[in-house]
């Protein structure tokens, strides 16, 4: 039975992928009674393994269609996700030997999927959800919502190291529609899991595009930093003309006077190879940056303060932003450049309510932890209290 998002995984194929190598519908294959399978669908996990034809000659990022599950049938047999959950399993053993892995979703909403009564036949085994959810960072992992992404979709969105989200779509824990019902409440669903809210409240969206294309560009270049597998180092890639040439308009940026601001972007911009700059998160989080870049052909991860917000003083979301970066950036080999000018760390009512004790220690055990490389490079102002002085320690 066909559906939009198992034509899209193979348009996937067609475009991005050996094709010849690339299976559509692994363990598609689904345990219920042939009277269903017209009715009910296919498995709504739709990997399709195959090497990447647009980016590296070695075999590389697998990918999984998530598509609508059309709800329950009259007799219906919970049986059916089975298939679906072992496929997941597959794709987590296989990823190690293989390369990133891209999560390709659309309309999954699992409430409706959940049966009558619940079964637990399609977890026979105890040890079978940890497995599928555990994530070793091994390889790097990719994510996409086009539509309405709910339950497992927004988790693999939330586990992935890189997640895009096309403007109309949605991700949540549940539907709407099941909100109203559980609670009463009614919400939209753009208040409830909208790119606005995951781009600037929660942060769970890396980047928000507009249209299908620019997901995948979006997804390409990412990986395109990163190594298949955290044992190789990252790729190179040619230097592009015109790096380097904006250098000298650094101290024309700089102000004189540690009380102006500046906006930090542009002298990320000025030094790194031209155009290389891939910032991620930038609607969340403001006082710091954060983004994949290249620095003679090589790939290096940006970390810095941005005065224009905050003064460059780091609140939770910056806080957690930053951590999540050093994650990446630790997990798949990849030097760290630090850019600091902060007076310290965001005070007052707001910080503690966001819980900014919890996130500065956490930012400061990634900064101890954090084993590749890093050049810091202090651009500006020093912490102004005593209580601050950990931010220079760690960014030292």
């Amino acid at each position: 039975m066909g559906s939009p998002d198992r034509d899209r995984a193979r348009s996937l194929d067609a475009r991005f992928f050996d094709t010849d190598d690339a299976v559509v519908g692994l363990f598609e294959t689904e345990e219920k009674p042939r009277s269903q399978r017209d009715v009910t669908g296919d498995d709504e996990k739709v990997p399709s393994p195959g090497p990447l034809r647009w980016m590296f000659d070695d075999p590389l990022p697998d990918h999984a269609a998530h598509e609508p599950s059309p709800g329950p049938a009259p007799g219906h047999d919970p049986r059916r996700r089975a298939p679906a959950h072992r496929s997941t399993q597959h794709r987590h053993a296989t990823r190690p030997r293989k390369g990133g892995l891209l999560e390709h979703l659309r309309n999954h909403d699992a409430p409706q999927a959940v049966p009558d009564k619940v079964n637990p036949l399609p977890f026979r085994r105890l040890d079978e959800l940890p497995k599928g959810d555990r994530r070793l960072r091994e390889t790097p992992m990719c994510a996409a919502a086009f539509g309405p992404s709910f339950g497992s979709s927004t988790w693999l969105m939330c586990q992935s190291d890189f997640s895009v989200m096309q403007k109309g779509a949605i991700m949540a824990v549940s539907s709407p529609r099941l909100v109203s019902m559980a609670l009463g409440e009614k919400v939209e669903a753009e208040d409830l899991g909208g790119w606005r809210l995951h781009a600037e409240v929660t942060g769970l969206a890396d980047q928000v595009v507009d249209r299908e294309e620019e997901v995948f560009d979006a997804i390409k270049r990412f990986l395109s930093y990163l190594p298949s597998h955290h044992h190789e180092a990252p790729p190179d890639a040619p230097v592009p003309a015109g790096s380097g040439a904006d250098m000298d308009q650094v101290f024309d940026i700089l102000p004189e006077s540690r009380t102006q601001v500046y906006d930090m972007k542009r002298i990320i911009r000025a030094i790194v190879d031209k155009d290389t700059l891939f910032e991620i998160k930038p609607r969340f989080g403001k006082s710091a940056v954060v983004g994949l870049a290249r620095l003679g052909g090589r790939s290096v991860g940006i970390v810095a303060n941005n005065p224009l917000h905050r003064g460059g003083a780091l609140d939770a979301d910056a806080c957690r932003k930053i951590v999540d970066f050093l994650v990446l950036c630790d997990s798949f080999n990849v030097p760290i450049v630090l850019l600091v000018d902060t007076p310290g760390f965001q005070i007052g009512t707001e910080a503690e309510r966001a819980g900014a004790p919890g996130k500065i220690m956490n930012f400061m055990n990634a900064m101890t932890l954090v084993t590749v490389p890093r050049l810091s490079v202090r651009t500006g102002g020093a912490p102004s209290r005593p209580q601050d002085a950990p931010v220079e320690v760690w960014y030292r």
